[in-house]
């Protein structure tokens, strides 16, 4: 955190650009202009994760291919009620569903 505390300009402005692609990608292509659907916030952390890695590839594919891969996180038993009651900020658990998210959205 602290090598982020004097971030440089072109940094900033490159990280804002990729959470504002994001963010559209998620509400334009994936809920289709509406409200995201209710998620955990481990499941919301690994989309958000999946797609920012992923996103000049993502950006080329339909809504219908998109949306396979959004269920598919979803039905993750990584992201199962289940699994997330073991805690969700064990280093080993959230490196998991981030790895996994990536490679869902690869």
């Amino acid at each position: 955190m602290e090598e982020s505390r004097y971030i440089e300009e072109e940094k900033k402005n490159a990280t804002l650009t990729s959470f504002k692609n994001t963010i559209d990608l998620i509400y334009t292509k994936i809920c289709n202009q509406k409200a995201l659907p209710k998620l955990s916030k481990a499941a919301s952390e690994a989309l958000y994760t999946g797609i920012s890695k992923n996103y000049d590839n993502l950006n080329e594919e339909s809504e219908t291919q998109l949306i396979k891969r959004f269920d598919s996180l979803t039905s993750d038993p990584l992201f199962s009620v289940d699994s997330l009651k073991g805690g969700l900020s064990s280093k080993d658990g959230v490196v998991n569903r981030l790895s996994k998210s990536v490679q869902i959205f690869s």
